[in-house]
């Protein structure tokens, strides 16, 4: 497992959303391994980048969003989990609180070269 947990500021690290990166992530994980993205913001979407990334590579990808919970002190989260192998996703825990992830159409995938912060905005 690998898991990325940069985003939940207001100033995101883009570089590691993007096509070249997810290379790297992907040469360090097993054929089964799961790669997540903590993509939690107050100010951009970013579960449209990720998706596309996802469909790029041809990974089995699912959100997780859960909800706070101040019994276990646990904050409000949005999660992104992907794999290589379907299978690997699947298990009650995650499909309790899973859907599948829907991105933007027109979106481009973000590379080294490109990324494009305000077609992300949430709206107020």
């Amino acid at each position: 497992m690998l898991f990325v947990d940069a985003f939940s500021g207001d100033a995101i690290p883009t570089h590691l959303l993007t096509q070249e990166a997810v290379q790297i992530y992907l040469q360090h994980l097993k054929a089964d391994g799961i790669l997540g993205f903590h993509i939690s913001n107050t100010v951009l979407d970013l579960e449209s980048p990720v998706a596309k990334l996802a469909e790029a590579f041809g990974l089995s990808a699912k959100l997780m969003h859960t909800l706070p919970d101040p019994k276990i002190d646990r904050s409000e989260a949005v999660w992104v989990i992907m794999s290589r192998s379907a299978d690997r996703l699947r298990h009650p825990n995650v499909d309790s609180v899973a859907r599948p992830l829907n991105y933007r159409s027109g979106q481009r995938i973000w590379t080294d070269d490109y990324t494009n912060l305000f077609q992300l905005l949430k709206s107020i």
